[in-house]
């Protein structure tokens, strides 16, 4: 999956799970800053990610602040992706 397929799912999970629209160049602004986050909708959020992308967040990933921008979710989701290829 290359990185604006990734960058469009995310966008769309923001967009369903978190109720947020986001356009693509915020990719490098704080995302979960100032949106009325609480525990249930970030975890919500990252189940929807993870079933997007069948892929598994550790708990020590389980913060607010480990994600802070799109460019780092995308980092995070080609990392598994590439480690899933090679086991």
């Amino acid at each position: 999956m290359s990185i604006d397929q990734i960058k469009t799912e995310i966008l769309r999970i923001v967009r369903d799970v978190l109720k947020q629209e986001l356009d693509y160049e915020t990719s490098h602004t704080i995302i979960f800053v100032n949106r009325e986050l609480n525990s249930f909708t970030f975890l919500q959020f990252l189940v929807a990610v993870e079933d997007a992308f069948d892929i598994e967040f550790p708990e020590d990933l389980l913060s607010v602040g480990r994600f802070q921008s799109l460019d780092d979710l995308v980092d995070y989701i080609q990392a598994q992706a590439v480690g899933a290829r090679q086991a």
